[in-house]
């Protein structure tokens, strides 16, 4: 999230989004058993609330950030 572009900026949305996947991708990605994922996805729900902003956008599936291309500049 430290490397977030400059396009996520004004956009609250956007930056909860991102922090719904880097949560996914550390904590949930470990978890085996289909009640800890749930338990897990309701704590990051009550943790988001917080935020005051639309939850159900900000879980929306696919919540993919993930670039296969990298830019180089010359």
């Amino acid at each position: 999230m430290l490397s977030t572009p400059a396009n996520f900026r004004g956009q609250p949305e956007k930056l909860a989004r991102l922090w719904v996947h880097e949560c996914n991708r550390v904590y949930q990605d470990r978890l085996l058993f289909d009640k800890d994922i749930e338990t897990f996805q309701l704590a990051c729900k009550d943790g988001a609330r917080i935020f005051e902003l639309n939850t159900d956008e900000i879980f929306k599936e696919p919540n993919i950030f993930t670039s296969f291309i990298s830019v180089t500049k010359g």
